[in-house]
């Protein structure tokens, strides 16, 4: 990737950020014009973002128990 284009994915993938996630959709749609390539990447690095987040919520020894719990049936 260019490096002006992979900036210019920088910048839109924070901007993003900063607003509430019901509203990225459309800050994408205005900010991407047209640019599909782009907007889907960004999408893209969003949801590894917000899967990121999820997968530190449930601390690894709750994590554990709960598996070790189903497979002792």
């Amino acid at each position: 990737m260019e490096p002006e284009r992979w900036r210019n994915v920088q910048r839109l993938y924070h901007q993003a950020l900063e607003r509430p996630e019901g509203k990225r959709s459309a800050f994408l749609r205005r900010a991407c014009t047209g640019d599909t390539a782009l907007r889907q990447m960004i999408e893209s690095l969003l949801r590894a973002h917000r899967d990121a987040e999820s997968f530190l919520e449930i601390p690894a020894l709750e994590l554990a128990a709960r598996r070790w719990r189903t497979q002792d049936r």
